[in-house]
């Protein structure tokens, strides 16, 4: 799945189109878009510092995530589609899943 999704990242920098294109029936919102991508890396981001501290990681897939926002899988899938199709739309929401992933990290900092 990692490397699905980072392929997908990869095709952003690679293909371009227009942004004026409205979001079609099916495809999440840029503020759905923006909550799932962030929760899929918070995911991530603890399976990864799991490794590192040598501590048991399950088989971690982004169910949970889907299951949390109420999205599926194929809804996902053909938003991701989507939006690297429209490298201008998926920038501005990678931008708020960066802002509030630091938002978040401030946050715990805070609390040290």
């Amino acid at each position: 799945m990692l490397k699905k999704f980072l392929f997908i990242l990869f095709s952003v920098s690679i293909f371009s189109c227009g942004s004026g294109d409205p979001i079609p029936p099916g495809v999440l919102s840029r503020e759905k878009m923006e909550k799932v991508l962030t929760q899929i890396h918070l995911t991530q981001a603890v399976r990864q510092q799991k490794l590192i501290q040598q501590q048991p990681v399950t088989d971690t897939t982004f169910n949970e995530v889907f299951k949390n926002e109420q999205v599926t899988q194929e809804q996902f899938d053909n938003s991701m589609k989507f939006y690297t199709s429209h490298p201008a739309l998926l920038d501005q929401v990678y931008d708020e899943v960066i802002s509030e992933l630091t938002r978040m990290q401030r946050e715990e900092l805070k609390k040290k």
